[in-house]
């Protein structure tokens, strides 16, 4: 047995799982100086031990699609086994504001792409604010100028500046660019194809919203997603579309089946799925602009009241959008077959959308449930999916995404020797979200310890609120 100081932690006793590797097996691992160190079917030692036994023991869960920047929201997600969480699709504008916002009181690994819509607002109308989460409720105004922003069209000369800006800010750490459109409806189609034209010859990725539902007839949503697709392809710009399932419907299966054929022809796309049907949005937003119940082919009772905990009737929807259009509502559009098509699909990455969830208050669950729900619904209930592969679409397929942007994702997604010690230990008989649109901040069950650059962060279903041992994640220096 080695030395009780050789290793500042050892995880004892659990089933091991390494994504890339394949390896699978009981076993311990040691970590020290936040490295892992050791694995081995032996016995360790070392100065802190956790048992793991009955439970899996893998790499920390990496979420490329995280809109909180608040620490209780924060925290939320790392109870739900998350050590790495990026905002890569609104982003940040300016990058470096962001980053100097975490350092030193981030509970994970941190980090976030070029905005293109805080870009474009910025040259339009003078707005600066460094994500879209910035926004408190009381700059209801100054949110509502940076949509009319977006929603116009620019000159020429605007959008070369716009463009210009995002390949600047790549060069100071941006992780790619998160592209809006949905948001951003004055970009028409040749702003966006120049921008992939500008963006040539980055090292960057494209994380794109796709854009809003003209309607929900069957190809619409397909159509919206060939347009980036197409971009991507005459561009070679890396390409990767976010939450498929919310922007594709009934759409999903044939968008899924593009993507498939485009990386089978060598082109770089990819794309991400959350583990929750329902999704949030603001009421007041562009989302809900005149016509929303035609373009989408709903009506009020596929939203969610979360003040009350009701559906909507025109009355209850026109009167909250009046007194508070900041405020939050449910959407119940996505069907269950367009989430289980994409969970069922190989290589598409579980990502969160995980925006802010104020304590006590109704909000949006999957900050608090997405990784513990993909686990505890879709492979132990439903079992489609195996436990191998959804542990895979949280660790190594998004590490794998972000290495043509920065070295530091070589070394993370992975339970190996010489890898960062971020680690996720969780019960497979046990795990599961309980987080809901009335009670958001519920930690999921099953999910006992988390460690983040060798750091238990929670020890026994605990948070340990005094360790910040997060890191910044940013893009390489700009080669060449």
């Amino acid at each position: 047995m080695a030395q009780s100081d050789e290793y500042d932690l050892v995880i004892a006793g659990g089933r091991v799982i390494d994504p890339e590797s394949g390896f699978d097996a009981i076993a311990d691992v040691g970590v020290r100086d936040g490295v892992i160190r050791e694995i081995t079917e032996g016995d360790l030692d070392g100065a802190d031990r956790i048992d793991a036994r009955g439970h899996v023991v893998t790499p920390g869960f990496i979420d490329l699609h995280v809109h909180s920047q608040d620490a209780h929201t924060l925290d939320l997600s790392v109870r739900d086994g998350v050590t790495t969480a990026l905002e890569l699709e609104l982003g940040a504008y300016p990058v470096e504001t962001y980053y100097q916002r975490h350092e030193g009181r981030a509970r994970m690994h941190y980090g976030a792409s070029v905005g293109y819509q805080l870009a474009r607002v910025r040259v339009v109308d003078g707005i600066v604010s460094p994500t879209m989460s910035d926004f408190a409720p009381e700059d209801g105004e100054q949110r509502r100028r940076a949509g009319r922003a977006a929603q116009q069209p620019i000159t020429d000369a605007q959008m070369a500046a716009v463009h210009d800006a995002v390949v600047a800010e790549l060069g100071r750490g941006g992780l790619g660019v998160g592209l809006g459109m949905e948001y951003t409806q004055g970009a028409d189609h040749v702003e966006i194809q120049r921008l992939f034209f500008a963006l040539q010859g980055q090292p960057c990725v494209v994380f794109v919203h796709t854009r809003e539902f003209a309607t929900t007839h069957r190809g619409q949503m397909l159509a919206n997603m060939q347009e980036v697709l197409s971009d991507a392809i005459v561009t070679g710009v890396p390409l990767h579309i976010v939450h498929v399932s919310s922007k594709g419907l009934e759409d999903t299966p044939d968008i899924l089946a593009a993507i498939r054929a485009a990386r089978a022809r060598g082109f770089d796309v990819t794309t991400e799925v959350p583990s929750f049907a329902m999704a949030t949005g603001v009421i007041g937003s562009a989302l809900f602009a005149d016509g929303w119940r035609e373009r989408w082919l709903r009506d009020y009772d596929v939203l969610e009241n979360l003040e009350t905990g009701l559906r909507f009737t025109e009355e209850t929807f026109l009167e909250l959008r009046e007194r508070n259009p900041d405020a939050l509502v449910m959407k119940h559009i996505t069907p269950e077959s367009a989430t289980r098509a994409a969970m069922m699909e190989p290589e598409v990455i579980i990502a969160s959308d995980a925006i802010p969830v104020q304590p006590g208050q109704p909000g949006n669950p999957r900050a608090a449930g997405t990784f513990s729900r993909a686990l505890g619904r879709y492979v132990r209930e439903l079992g489609l999916v195996e436990l191998t592969d959804a542990i895979g679409r949280m660790t190594i397929l998004p590490a794998l995404r972000l290495q043509s942007i920065t070295a530091e994702a070589a070394r993370k997604g992975r339970l190996q020797i010489g890898m960062d010690a971020d680690i996720t230990v969780f019960d497979p008989d046990v795990v599961i979200d309980r987080a809901t649109g009335a009670e958001p901040s519920l930690a999921p069950l099953g999910i006992p310890h988390v460690i983040v650059a060798g750091v238990p962060v929670v020890r026994d279903g605990v948070l340990d609120e005094t360790r910040y041992p997060g890191r910044p994640i940013r893009a390489d220096a700009r080669r060449g």
